[in-house]
């Protein structure tokens, strides 16, 4: 902070001082004329030859401070929002602020950037130590109680997963039948083969794709009856 000194009615010094006088409650922040405090402060700045940021940062903050209390003191709407003791114990912490980085560049000019604990701290082992008279039947009571209560409250039914058969293998499996009975009854077939929805649907896949390739052809009497499948003859020969 700046060693710059503000003359008033009821101060004269530095800022910093005028901080410590307001922590203090040696001095009332409302009879500051926060007006005389910026133009000399402007006077100042117009005289100094170089202007450092922190300076000019750390009056910013304390002027910010005194114009929020001035407002609210000028406007009645606001006279039940005063609070000068909050406004003291802002102060206050910017002072604590400046204080630890004073503390802190000066730690950093001496290089000490490492801190070890004064005292190490003592691992301690806990171990398990039920009663003498509690008894191993006991002990296996409870930890069932507790399981029992671990429970979750939904149980989700145990089911297994069944192997769906590639389309490959369908297709394989239909051309084998056609080689030896040559037709073959779609009915038929799917109620030996096709046990679930995803069978069904890998068998109409299947022979769609074989109608695709020309190696087996379908047909039926009239709507709705049933599909025969039969082995495409002249494609094999």
């Amino acid at each position: 902070m700046s060693q710059h000194t503000i003359v008033l009615e009821k101060f004269q010094g530095p800022l910093d001082l005028l901080l410590q006088l307001i922590e203090e409650k040696k001095l009332e922040i409302t009879d500051i004329a926060l007006s005389q405090i910026t133009e000399q402060y402007v006077r100042h700045l117009e005289q100094v030859e170089e202007l450092f940021p922190e300076e000019l940062a750390d009056f910013l903050v304390i002027a910010a401070k005194l114009l929020l209390l001035k407002s609210k003191i000028l406007l009645p709407v606001y006279e039940e929002e005063l609070n000068e003791e909050d406004l003291a114990t802002q102060l206050k912490l910017f002072h604590q602020f400046q204080i630890a980085s004073k503390d802190i560049a000066r730690l950093l000019s001496e290089d000490k950037t490492l801190f070890v604990a004064q005292q190490g701290f003592k691992l301690q082992h806990v171990t398990f130590a039920p009663p003498t008279q509690c008894a191993a039947e006991t002990l296996e009571i409870i930890f069932r109680a507790i399981l029992e209560r671990l429970k979750p409250a939904i149980i989700i039914p145990e089911s297994s997963l069944q192997r769906a058969v590639s389309m490959k293998e369908k297709i394989l499996h239909i051309y084998a039948i056609l080689k030896q009975k040559k037709t073959l009854s779609l009915q038929e077939y799917l109620a030996t083969n096709s046990h679930t929805k995803s069978d069904l649907i890998v068998t109409f896949l299947a022979l769609l794709e074989l109608v695709k390739q020309q190696r087996i052809r379908v047909w039926q009497q009239k709507s709705f009856t049933d599909i025969t499948i039969e082995h495409y003859q002249t494609q094999e020969t």
